[in-house]
Parts: structure tokens; C-alpha cells; sequence
């Protein structure tokens, strides 16, 4: 199937496209079942569905990482942020939540992973960036406004910046754990090593660092 190429579109995107016909056509492809269907077996699994949520750095990818595949029907819902972060991703929880088993079973897995980029940076820093390269398109109130809406005021913007991503997961395992919407699920935080790929449980990675923020 030929794809319509729109004038200056990323050629990176019509690459993705055209991959996107070629899965599709594979003979092997299988029709999803019904969101109803899906919702439907989720709720009668005994221990619940998985949810994992995760960075969107695309070195960091669970599908991969975890051995996820149609073929072996262990898929999970995946949530990214930035950092991992669970603040952003609140909103996706609870209407995964709300669809699903009401917070009353299944798993929750943080996972963050080590040389994150918000471990190189300061929400400060994140802020004045982000100001700068406004500054000369916007007025002085709407400055302002941008400026609140960047340190959280009315919006509730978090930026998650973070020094080490044991301390990241286990706050955002521990708000989770707090909220009275996720309060029969098992909530747990693990760290990937970037380098090597291996994914351990937050304690665990903790108490092999010795000290070295850098691992």
C-alpha cells in the first residue's frame, strides 16, 4: 500500500509507516480481541493485570527488556514518563484503574533506570530552558503564567528531577501506596542498570551501589 507523503515530513516517519504496513500485512498478524473482551479477562485473572510503568528514554524499552510478545501472551500495560515518573502518570493510573479491577488487585511496577537524563539536570534548570526559549514570544503576564505552570501552581506540573533512581522509584512507589485508588495492588519499584540491561528490585540494586551514584 502506498503511503501519501505529505510535503517536509520527517523521512523517519514515512520509514516508520512503511514498516507499519509491511507488520501489518505479515501473514502471521493476528486481530486483536475487543477492548471489551480484554477488559472482560482482566477482571476475572485471579491476581490481576500488570501495569509497568516506565521511562521514555528509548534505550529503556519493557517490551524488550521484559521478554514481552504476542506469541507468548505476556503482554502488560506499559505507562512512560519522563524519568519514570509516577506524578505525571496519575491520570493514565486512574483510568486504568477505574477500567479495570478498581484498584482492588494487580501489580504495579516502577521501574526506573540508571544515566536517566533528568539525573543530569535540576527542575531549576528544566524551568530556565524551558523560559528562555519563550522569553521573547510572550508578554510579561503570559511569562508568568508559563512560569507558574512550570513550578507546579494550579496545573500540579511536577519536572522530576532526581540525583539517583533507587530514591526516585521508592518515592513514587511510596505516593502510589498512599493513594486509596490503587489500595488493593501491589505496588513495587525496581532499578534497570542501562549498561548491562539487568533489572533488579530498588533495595536490591540499592545495597549493591556502595555509595556510587554514578554506577
Amino acid at each position: 500500500m502506498e503511503i501519501e507523503r505529505e510535503a517536509e515530513m520527517d523521512p523517519r516517519v514515512l520509514r516508520y509507516l512503511e514498516n507499519n504496513r509491511k507488520w501489518a500485512a505479515n501473514p502471521e498478524y493476528r486481530t486483536p480481541v475487543r477492548f471489551k473482551e480484554m477488559q472482560k479477562a482482566g477482571r476475572e485473572l485471579e491476581n490481576g493485570t500488570i501495569i509497568i510503568l516506565a521511562c521514555t528514554d528509548p534505550r529503556c524499552t519493557p517490551e524488550e527488556f521484559f521478554g514481552m510478545s504476542s506469541e507468548r501472551g505476556n503482554k502488560a500495560t506499559i505507562i512512560r514518563t519522563a524519568g519514570a515518573r509516577a506524578q505525571p502518570a496519575l491520570s493514565t493510573l486512574y483510568v486504568l484503574s477505574a477500567v479495570g479491577n478498581l484498584g482492588k488487585k494487580g501489580t504495579i511496577m516502577v521501574v526506573g533506570h540508571t544515566d536517566c537524563g533528568l539525573q543530569s539536570t535540576t527542575d531549576v534548570e528544566i524551568r530556565k530552558v524551558l523560559l528562555d526559549s519563550v522569553r521573547e514570544d510572550l508578554n510579561t503576564d503570559d511569562l508568568c503564567e508559563a512560569d507558574e505552570r512550570l513550578r507546579g501552581g494550579r496545573w500540579g506540573v511536577q519536572l522530576g528531577a532526581f540525583v539517583r533512581p533507587d530514591e526516585s522509584v521508592t518515592e513514587d512507589v511510596e505516593m502510589l501506596k498512599r493513594s486509596p485508588f490503587f489500595k488493593g495492588m501491589q505496588i513495587l519499584g525496581f532499578v534497570q542498570d542501562t549498561q548491562t540491561g539487568i533489572v533488579e528490585e530498588v533495595e536490591s540494586w540499592r545495597r549493591g551501589v556502595d555509595g556510587d551514584v554514578g554506577r
